[in-house]
């Protein structure tokens, strides 16, 4: 199981002005007990971070519309079994950083 977490949009390139904060999951396997996992990663996200639109796409269909290319998206995290609550919050606080990046950049 390879679980891929991404970061895209206007919050990952540093506008103050961003109204969600967008995040691609893909993921290999899409037999049923994986996809529940995939769900449920998605439902912790939006449960923890304020404003989180996330997108679930099996990494054949990213292939297919070349999405990760396309956004620009930027790699948060991956996972190569399920994510215990370390890994989690690391992604959480990952993501969170951002907006402490580009709060100290001089633009």
């Amino acid at each position: 199981m390879t679980i891929s977490v991404y970061g895209y949009g206007s919050y990952f390139i540093g506008n103050s002005k961003y109204k969600d904060i967008d995040i691609l999951i893909t993921h290999i396997s899409t037999d049923y007990n994986s996809c529940l996992e995939v769900i449920a990663l998605k439902k912790s996200i939006v449960n923890e971070i304020e404003g989180a639109d996330v997108t679930i796409l099996s990494c054949v269909a990213e292939s297919e519309f070349n999405f990760i290319q396309q956004s620009k998206a930027v790699l948060l995290s991956e996972f190569l079994q399920k994510p215990n609550k370390l890994i989690l919050t690391e992604l959480f606080q990952k993501v969170r950083g951002y907006k402490n990046i580009f709060a100290t950049r001089n633009f």
